[in-house]
């Protein structure tokens, strides 16, 4: 007879409070398939039903609930000990993480968050080799399909974020909403709209616009959302951010930036005037991995350090 494993018992958990297996999985960063079968073989274990099927979803049964009740007190102990002895023992404080993880970042999405996760991540896993690379959504999607790329982190304009999603749904790509940030109209504090409050995205496009996208594709999908409120005065495409914040700061373009990105950037911040778009436009955050492919405890880690990070936190 097999042994119980405790992730088994962290996913029987899972499904009693989320009464999906496939939620159940995507908390757990895994396939439904692998969930299912390690809640049959702790079924298999006990010798009984733990889970049935109703209109509500799926539910324990009697002795499912047992085990659940059982489970968390076993977890907790297990956590509990973990604490202890984490700040109990110096000789504790260095990760066993090893290997190597990899992920692939949008250009906005590196921030103040992403700078701290990788900073605490960084301290707590000095083991663990991290390989980072930045380009646009395509990209994105196409390595972490490929197995090039573990994680990504995506940051897409809410306009385009539901397009999006419906893309990586075909690809047994998932995404993880993680917050929204606000986008504002940055001028450089000499131009003669640093006096201004706020500025309307027609009005926006008397002036010529810098734009900072990683990729070619990402750029086109700006620049004709962009063209929906008007014709633009003159486009700036970068995928550089030096040259995107001193085409700012040298009042050769306003440019449509995040408060998180203004936060992550405080000299760019204290060399240019925010105005406020009367037009709510907002970035979208998310993490994306591939559905069947089981996470690294490195990778989950990660993850849960920058949704921590979340401002929404």
């Amino acid at each position: 007879m097999c042994n119980i494993r405790i992730e088994q018992l962290y996913y029987l958990i899972e499904v009693a409070k989320t009464r999906s297996i496939r939620l159940a999985a995507e908390r757990s960063y895994i396939s439904p398939q692998s969930l299912s079968e390690a809640i049959r073989k702790l079924e298999q274990y006990f010798g009984v039903d733990l889970l049935e099927r109703s209109y509500q979803g799926v539910l324990l049964t009697e002795e499912g609930k047992m085990v659940v009740d059982k489970a968390t007190l076993i977890i907790k102990n297990v956590e509990d000990l973990k604490k202890k002895f984490e700040s109990g023992s110096s000789r504790r404080q260095t990760s066993l993480l090893t290997g190597d993880l990899s992920i692939i970042i949008a250009s906005y999405a590196i921030n103040n968050i992403f700078y701290e996760t990788l900073e605490t991540f960084s301290n707590k896993h000095s083991n663990v080799n991290i390989l980072i690379k930045e380009d646009d959504i395509q990209k994105i999607l196409l390595d972490i399909s490929t197995g090039k790329a573990e994680l990504g982190i995506v940051a897409v304009l809410e306009e385009f974020y539901k397009e999006d999603e419906s893309s990586i749904g075909s690809k047994d790509i998932c995404i993880k909403p993680l917050f929204d940030d606000k986008m504002v109209a940055c001028v450089g504090n000499k131009s003669p709209l640093a006096n201004r409050k706020s500025i309307s995205m027609k009005e926006l496009l008397k002036y010529p616009v810098v734009i900072y996208q990683a990729g070619p594709w990402g750029e086109l999908r700006l620049v004709n959302f962009l063209k929906e409120f008007g014709k633009p005065k003159k486009i700036i495409t970068s995928s550089n951010a030096n040259i995107f914040i001193e085409s700012i700061v040298k009042g050769l373009a306003v440019g449509l930036s995040s408060y998180l990105f203004l936060k992550a950037n405080p000299s760019f911040k204290n060399n240019v005037t925010a105005l406020t778009l009367n037009y709510n436009l907002k970035l979208n955050y998310g993490l994306v991995y591939l559905k069947n492919r089981n996470l690294s405890e490195a990778a989950k880690e990660f993850i849960a350090l920058f949704s921590a990070a979340s401002p929404l936190k």
